[in-house]
Protein backbone atom coordinates (compact mmCIF):
# COMPACT_ATOMS: atom_id res chain seq x y z
CA UNK A 1 0.00 0.00 0.00
CA UNK A 2 2.58 2.57 1.08
CA UNK A 3 0.13 5.13 2.40
CA UNK A 4 -0.67 6.70 5.73
CA UNK A 5 -4.31 5.69 5.40
CA UNK A 6 -3.38 2.08 4.66
CA UNK A 7 -1.07 1.98 7.67
CA UNK A 8 -3.75 3.56 9.85
CA UNK A 9 -6.20 0.88 8.73
CA UNK A 10 -3.74 -1.82 9.79
CA UNK A 11 -3.43 -0.11 13.18
CA UNK A 12 -7.21 -0.21 13.64
CA UNK A 13 -7.19 -4.01 13.35
CA UNK A 14 -4.01 -4.52 15.42
CA UNK A 15 -1.92 -5.68 12.45
CA UNK A 16 1.19 -3.91 13.64
CA UNK A 17 3.75 -5.64 11.42
CA UNK A 18 1.74 -4.73 8.33
CA UNK A 19 1.27 -1.19 9.64
CA UNK A 20 5.01 -0.84 10.25
CA UNK A 21 5.83 -2.03 6.75
CA UNK A 22 3.26 0.24 5.14
CA UNK A 23 4.09 3.28 7.24
CA UNK A 24 7.85 2.91 6.77
CA UNK A 25 7.21 3.17 3.05
CA UNK A 26 4.85 6.11 3.61
CA UNK A 27 7.53 8.01 5.55
CA UNK A 28 9.97 7.45 2.68
CA UNK A 29 7.48 8.58 0.06
CA UNK A 30 6.18 11.53 2.10
CA UNK A 31 9.02 12.54 4.45
CA UNK A 32 7.26 15.78 5.48
CA UNK A 33 3.98 14.21 6.59
CA UNK A 34 3.79 14.26 10.41
CA UNK A 35 0.90 11.79 10.58
CA UNK A 36 2.91 9.06 8.86
CA UNK A 37 5.60 9.34 11.54
CA UNK A 38 3.04 9.55 14.34
CA UNK A 39 1.17 6.48 13.11
CA UNK A 40 4.46 4.60 12.81
CA UNK A 41 5.19 5.67 16.40
CA UNK A 42 1.87 4.13 17.46
CA UNK A 43 2.73 0.87 15.69
CA UNK A 44 6.13 0.65 17.36
CA UNK A 45 4.61 1.55 20.73
CA UNK A 46 2.15 -1.33 20.37
CA UNK A 47 5.03 -3.73 19.67
CA UNK A 48 6.88 -2.55 22.81
CA UNK A 49 9.59 -0.76 20.81
CA UNK A 50 9.41 2.39 22.88
CA UNK A 51 12.68 4.05 21.88
CA UNK A 52 11.69 3.88 18.20
CA UNK A 53 8.27 5.15 19.16
CA UNK A 54 9.79 8.17 20.94
CA UNK A 55 11.98 8.94 17.91
CA UNK A 56 9.03 8.80 15.54
CA UNK A 57 6.73 10.90 17.71
CA UNK A 58 9.56 13.41 18.07
CA UNK A 59 9.90 13.56 14.28
CA UNK A 60 6.13 14.07 13.97
CA UNK A 61 6.33 16.93 16.49
CA UNK A 62 9.15 18.62 14.59
CA UNK A 63 7.39 18.22 11.25
CA UNK A 64 4.12 19.43 12.72
CA UNK A 65 5.79 22.57 14.01
CA UNK A 66 7.74 23.14 10.81
CA UNK A 67 4.95 22.60 8.32
CA UNK A 68 1.74 23.27 10.25
CA UNK A 69 2.77 25.85 12.81
CA UNK A 70 2.34 23.66 15.90
CA UNK A 71 2.93 20.02 16.79
CA UNK A 72 -0.29 18.16 17.34
CA UNK A 73 -1.27 17.30 20.88
CA UNK A 74 -1.61 13.62 19.98
CA UNK A 75 2.06 13.46 19.00
CA UNK A 76 3.08 14.76 22.41
CA UNK A 77 0.65 12.39 24.11
CA UNK A 78 2.07 9.41 22.22
CA UNK A 79 5.63 10.38 23.06
CA UNK A 80 4.69 10.89 26.72
CA UNK A 81 3.20 7.39 26.86
CA UNK A 82 6.35 5.91 25.30
CA UNK A 83 8.57 7.79 27.75
CA UNK A 84 6.39 6.56 30.59
CA UNK A 85 6.61 2.95 29.33
CA UNK A 86 10.42 3.25 29.41
CA UNK A 87 10.33 4.67 32.95
CA UNK A 88 11.48 8.12 31.85
CA UNK A 89 9.08 9.99 34.11
CA UNK A 90 10.63 13.45 33.86
CA UNK A 91 10.39 13.45 30.06
CA UNK A 92 6.87 12.00 30.19
CA UNK A 93 5.70 14.68 32.61
CA UNK A 94 7.14 17.42 30.39
CA UNK A 95 5.09 16.13 27.44
CA UNK A 96 1.99 15.63 29.58
CA UNK A 97 2.26 19.28 30.59
CA UNK A 98 2.13 20.22 26.91
CA UNK A 99 -0.90 18.02 26.24
CA UNK A 100 -2.65 19.36 29.33
CA UNK A 101 -2.08 22.93 28.19
CA UNK A 102 -3.06 22.27 24.56
CA UNK A 103 -6.09 20.04 25.04
CA UNK A 104 -6.63 19.26 28.71
CA UNK A 105 -5.36 15.68 28.13
CA UNK A 106 -2.92 13.87 30.39
CA UNK A 107 -3.33 16.45 33.16
CA UNK A 108 -3.76 13.69 35.74
CA UNK A 109 -0.21 12.50 34.98
CA UNK A 110 1.51 15.69 36.16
Amino acid sequence: MGSTSGGAEFLKVDQYDSAISDLNLATQLSPRLPEAFANLGVAYFNTDQYKLSVQLFSQAIVLGQKYKGQGKMRHYLGRAAAYEAMGWQREAIADYRVTCRLANKGCEKI
